[in-house]
């Protein structure tokens, strides 16, 4: 009485599985590593809840870290800038309803009031009956090339208005030189 009479037991071999799990935390590690280098980060709208997810590299683009990120479309939408909200609610209605491939160059207002330029691409996955069921894209921060193109349009009119002074200058130089007092 008592004994163990009978041992049962039940061996599988998970070697493939781990493979494959070590596998997947590589490729991981190398998209968050290409994001970072590239600075770009992902998004993913599901547009039946308005939930979105984004990358850890994406989140630092809207002033947030990734734990800090609200995750819903509506955050999203109230953090682009007003002056540029037509053009991005335009630009998503043309993807979701015409098909047409999300890209656009936005402002974003940061936490701190700060505006910053992000350019997001992006296109819709749709269910078999072809609706609209989320939106995937990357982002990237552009806000330094924007501020050095303002830069450069700055110094284009500077160069033009002082090319203007001097064709005013010289030709008041020539009406002066052609009819001396």
């Amino acid at each position: 009485l008592g004994q163990i009479t009978a041992i049962y037991g039940v061996l599988q071999d998970i070697s493939e599985q781990l493979a494959q799990e070590e596998n997947l935390r590589q490729t991981k590690e190398r998209l968050e590593q290409s994001q970072l280098f590239s600075n770009i980060g992902n998004w993913n709208w599901d547009i039946n809840s308005s939930n979105m997810f984004f990358s850890a590299q994406a989140s630092p683009m809207f002033g947030v870290n990734s734990r800090d990120m609200n995750r819903s479309f509506d955050h999203f939408i109230r953090q682009v800038h007003p002056d540029d909200m037509q053009s991005v609610v335009s630009a998503i209605s043309r993807c979701t309803e015409l098909a047409e491939s999300y890209n656009i160059e936005l402002r974003v207002i940061w936490p701190d009031d700060s505006i910053h330029w992000l350019h997001q691409q992006g296109d819709v996955v749709r269910d078999v009956d072809g609706v609209a069921i989320r939106m995937i894209g990357v982002v990237q921060d552009i806000t330094e090339r924007k501020n050095k193109e303002s830069e450069l349009q700055l110094f284009k009119q500077i160069i033009e208005s002082s090319s203007q002074a001097i064709m005013v200058a010289d030709h008041i130089g020539q009406l002066i030189y052609a009819n001396p007092a």
